[in-house]
């Protein structure tokens, strides 16, 4: 009986040493293995993803007490990120000064400090703007530069070939439930890019017919045991990634109801992002594969 017990026990941990030798090749850290469902991953290897977070104030309708995660970004250059225009949209409804956003940078977790995170910056918010003519996108210049410690995603073009069942990340700091439950750390997603007439026939009723299918990208997780996981409150903006490029932004966030959800592909805003670049004169030199 003790040979059985000690032939078990060993079992597990040459199973968990396999684990974690295959998690941080991977480049996942396994401090919180349960965005809902997903695992925590190193920032290190994926500083461009940030957190848009509203400073403390102090407000009429007691909003924003504490520090508050509003949506996600991507680092594209040396002063800016891309993200969901509805997370610009939201901050404009929710009537929020440029001077209460807050961007930071190189932190593992959204509400991370300079005492937390070694490479912990922190940038104001200049200005935002929404570049293309749907209203689906977003840009936000920060008036304090990113380090180049911090990575600038290279974006999908026009002529990127975006195969279907090609494996893809999903990345975000937001809920961990549908309830609300609180997510701090950084976590990531792992599924493929599948059809979209496939994401109608998962989705069905809550399918957005408002994204037009040109800028749709269906994003179907893998399945974790009983876990669906699924972008929540906090992840909109944040990036859809294949081998480190943006393919995607998230744009939805119904919370582990889904078994495909609908976001915002990129590859289709090129032209239009070169030409608002170009008419405003910004100094942002994208980088489009």
């Amino acid at each position: 009986m003790r040979a059985v017990l000690i032939e078990l026990v060993v079992m597990v941990l040459l199973v968990g040493s396999i684990y974690f030798l295959e998690a941080k090749i991977r480049g996942k850290n396994t401090t919180d293995m349960r965005i809902i469902g997903g695992i925590a991953w190193n920032i290190q290897y994926y500083s461009y993803v940030v957190p848009i977070t509203v400073k403390p104030v102090v407000r009429y309708d007691e909003r924003f007490a504490t520090e508050t995660l509003l949506c996600g970004g991507s680092v594209i250059g040396s002063h800016w990120i891309i993200t969901a225009a509805i997370c610009l949209e939201r901050i404009s409804r929710l009537e929020i000064d440029n001077t209460d956003l807050l961007i930071k940078s190189g932190v593992k977790s959204w509400n991370g400090t300079s005492n937390s995170d070694r490479f912990f910056a922190q940038h104001d918010v200049d200005s935002y703007y929404i570049p293309d003519s749907e209203g689906y996108i977003g840009l936000i210049k920060v008036i304090q530069r990113f380090t180049h410690l911090i990575q600038r995603i290279s974006l999908a073009g026009k002529s990127y070939r975006l195969k279907t069942d090609s494996t893809a990340q999903m990345f975000g700091f937001g809920a961990n439930s549908k309830t609300g439950g609180h997510n701090y750390i950084f976590k990531g997603i792992s599924g493929k890019i599948t059809r979209l007439y496939h994401c109608k026939k998962l989705l069905g009723s809550i399918y957005d017919t408002n994204l037009q299918p040109e800028y749709s990208l269906c994003f179907q997780p893998t399945r974790e045991a009983f876990i669906k996981p699924d972008a929540c409150d906090g992840d909109s903006g944040g990036p859809i990634v294949e081998n480190n490029v943006l393919i995607g932004i998230i744009f939805s966030e119904r919370c582990g109801d889904r078994l495909a959800s609908q976001h915002i592909k990129v590859p289709g805003f090129e032209d239009q992002l070169r030409k608002f670049i170009s008419r405003f004169n910004i100094n942002i030199r994208l980088r489009f594969v």
